[in-house]
C-alpha cells in the first residue's frame, strides 16, 4: 500500500529522480564535511547566545546533560522526544538521578494539527505530498 501511493505521487512529479539526485549529492556533501558544518553550527548557536557541549560518547554526553540539571537543582524537565536521547539513555540517566522527565514530541504535534488533527503523519524518509 505504502508504495502504491508512492508510486502514485512520483508519477505526477517529473523532477522526481533529479530532485532524489540533488538530495543524495547534498547529503553526501555534508557528511563528507560533517566537521565543517558541525563546527559553523556551534560558532553559530554560541554568537546567538547559546552554549554548545561536544561528548566523545554516550556516557559523557549525559554527564554533561545531568551536570547542566544538577547545577541548576532541576527536579523535573519537560524535554523534546528524540531518537538520539533514546540511543543514549538519556531518561534513563536522568531518572536514576531522581529528575523527573517529561517528554513532548511537540513538532510531530505542529505537523499533525496543521494539516489534519484527523491524520497522523511521521517523517522517516525525504517525502513528496500532494
Amino acid at each position: 500500500m505504502f508504495y502504491d501511493k508512492r508510486n502514485t505521487v512520483v508519477a505526477d512529479v517529473p523532477e522526481w529522480l533529479d530532485f532524489r539526485a540533488e538530495a543524495a549529492k547534498l547529503r553526501d556533501h555534508v557528511l563528507n564535511n560533517l566537521d565543517y558544518y558541525v563546527n559553523q553550527f556551534a560558532e553559530n548557536a554560541e554568537k546567538a547566545g547559546s552554549k554548545v557541549h561536544f561528548a566523545f560518547d554516550d556516557k559523557e554526553a549525559t554527564q554533561i546533560a545531568l551536570d547542566i540539571l544538577r547545577e541548576r537543582e532541576a527536579k523535573m524537565i519537560v524535554k523534546s522526544k528524540t531518537i538520539l536521547t533514546e540511543e543514549i539513555g538519556l531518561n534513563e540517566v536522568l531518572e536514576e538521578a531522581g529528575i523527573e522527565v517529561n517528554e513532548t514530541d511537540l513538532a510531530e504535534f505542529i505537523l499533525q494539527t496543521a494539516v489534519s488533527p484527523t491524520i497522523s503523519y511521521r517523517c522517516t524518509r525525504p517525502s513528496l505530498r500532494t
